[in-house]
């Protein structure tokens, strides 16, 4: 069992509609804390475009430099979420695995993102589980309108932090969540 300081934020939530900019917003917030220097495992995603449109997701393992497919318009096999087909494999391996490794390794874990298509994975829910079980700081993106168990005990941890993204303040964010996960990790 986790006991929570409620003075030390552990866990910092983006979440908002697809497309505006939770993923970026989580890059931007990577790219600080690694700059404040310390060290940040876990994955983000990235669209994968064609053309100008959006054709998938990549994933991007923060520690090994590895990426993965994590949907596509393209994919013949695997579960479909909207117009795109799940990759399980590099879902439950890439993504899962670079969550576990983070929880023994990483001053913060970033989980970009819990959301329809990543939650499709047992072996992903039992890392994510893991992870919010954990005393790790934790920075992860979801989605806003999702209903999950999972997500539910996300933010029910009492050292929490939400923050709706819009157009108006996720430049803002950047800046405000960056502040207080190094803030935080710099009391432990």
């Amino acid at each position: 069992m986790v006991i929570e300081n409620r003075n030390v934020t552990r866990v910092w939530i983006v979440a908002g509609d697809p497309g505006i900019g939770k993923s970026t917003l989580m890059r931007r917030v990577v790219n600080e804390v690694k700059t404040g220097g310390y060290v940040v495992g876990g994955f983000t995603t990235q669209d994968i475009r064609s053309h100008g449109s959006r054709t998938g997701f990549e994933i991007h393992d923060l520690t090994s430099g590895r990426r993965g497919v994590l949907a596509s318009t393209t994919l013949s096999v695997g579960p479909k979420v909207g117009k795109y087909k799940v990759n399980l494999a590099d879902l439950s391996g890439l993504a899962t695995k670079s969550i576990l490794e983070s929880l023994s390794t990483a001053d913060l874990v970033v989980c970009d993102e819990l959301g329809p298509m990543e939650l499709l994975s047992p072996e992903f829910r039992r890392a994510v589980k893991t992870m919010i079980d954990s005393d790790r700081p934790v920075f992860c993106s979801i989605h806003k309108k999702l209903a999950d168990p999972l997500i539910n005990d996300l933010k029910n941890i009492l050292s929490s932090e939400l923050h709706l993204v819009d157009l108006s303040n996720r430049e803002f964010l950047v800046a405000k969540i960056s502040r207080s996960i190094i803030h935080s990790l710099s009391r432990k």
